[in-house]
């Protein structure tokens, strides 16, 4: 056993090695005088962590809180369970953090500026998927909208999550895991929220508002989810009344027609496109179908929604007792696929009853006359 233990040692010493000298070779190719060449080679940093300390010590006062944005995006993006594992699209990365710091509206920088500041934090790649083969591939000669954005490597993770960069030079962008999900959530759930729900897009890996829309069903309850605000934000963001919630059938639509991906993030498949209501639906109504989606989602593995229910009956004007909720019926619709019809065709299917039913069990019972839908 000590042996593997002392394998193990040595493999990471030489990545780290490795990793280093990589950092320093595009250090000189980023300088922009030859004259500093021969002070640059008598000053290399004595390891990995003192280069990381330079390169966030070069970052311009000014573009430092964009970067740390950058990072919590890129970071976030890692530790969610989405299906698209090159990274985050750089077009969306850019919007997303522009949103975050100065609302909508055309970004300060681009993502070439991004990579000047970075050095060696972050790796671009085009990534090209191709629906046919589905097959994935690197490297081609595309867009920018193919381009997507990752950590360069393991050890600038954890660098910035270390208990020693708080007591560094550049404090600033020390995080800690628990911090950054946090603040991605918030970020995803806000954006989410503020879409144009007259809006069409749907690609979640390359659409900001897609993206947003489509990963806030799946962030984990337990880091992502765990503050008040975030709950908060998550049960706007699965309140059928609010403005965007009618933009999750044409990302439901293609999630089920695209059902190879089989992405834990299309959790959103779970919750109604539709609920069907009538002019006399109150208070008890609204939040019988937050309560719904909640029960929805539920089911998955790991998801434990109780704590949400307080925000639903006691976050408005009009306090709500939850027997009366469970009580309280729901219609709607969901989309789904029938195998008996050519093609696997997607169909809508109708629901009615109670919301206590749905806590008993996360089968969905559906008319039996499902309506197909045609493009």
């Amino acid at each position: 056993m000590d042996l593997y233990i002392e394998g193990d040692r040595l493999l990471i010493s030489e990545l780290v090695r490795v990793r280093w000298a990589d950092c320093q070779v595009q250090a000189i190719e980023r300088l922009r005088d030859p004259a500093q060449l021969p002070a640059t080679l008598e000053n290399l940093p004595r390891d990995l962590n003192e280069t990381y300390i330079r390169i966030f010590e070069a970052i311009p006062e000014t573009d430092r809180q964009s970067v740390r944005q950058v990072l919590v995006w890129v970071i976030g993006d890692s530790r969610a369970p989405w299906m698209v594992t090159a990274g985050i699209n750089a077009k969306l990365l850019v919007e997303a953090v522009t949103f975050d710091l100065y609302g909508p509206g055309k970004s300060p920088f681009d993502i070439d500026y991004l990579k000047e500041l970075c050095g060696c934090l972050l790796s671009v790649e085009r990534y090209v998927e191709d629906d046919d083969d589905e097959q994935a591939e690197f490297g081609h000669d595309t867009t920018d909208a193919d381009l997507f954005v990752s950590l360069a490597h393991y050890t600038v993770l954890e660098f910035l999550t270390s208990p020693h960069t708080p007591n560094t030079s550049v404090s600033y962008f020390a995080m800690s895991e628990l911090a950054v999900d946090h603040e991605f959530a918030m970020g995803v759930l806000r954006q989410a929220l503020a879409v144009d729900p007259e809006g069409t897009g749907t690609d979640w890996a390359r659409d900001r508002e897609a993206y947003c829309l489509t990963l806030g069903c799946a962030l984990n309850i337990h880091t992502c989810l765990a503050k008040a605000e975030a709950k908060d934000l998550f049960v706007q963001y699965i309140d059928p009344s609010k403005p965007h919630y009618r933009r999750f059938r044409g990302i439901q639509q293609r999630a089920t027609c695209r059902n190879r991906d089989g992405s834990f993030s299309f959790w959103l498949r779970r919750l109604p496109a539709e609920f069907i209501g009538t002019p006399e639906d109150g208070e008890a109504e609204h939040a019988a179908r937050i309560l719904f989606n909640l029960f929805m989602l539920k089911y998955l593995p790991g998801r434990e929604m109780e704590d949400f229910i307080p925000f639903i009956c006691w976050g408005g004007p009009v306090t709500i007792r939850i027997q009366d909720v469970l009580g309280t019926t729901a219609s709607g619709i969901f989309l789904t696929t029938d195998t008996q019809l050519a093609g696997g065709s997607m169909v809508e299917r109708h629901f009615h009853g109670e919301v206590r039913d749905w806590d008993e069990d996360s089968d969905v019972s559906v008319g039996p006359s499902p309506t197909t839908i045609t493009n």
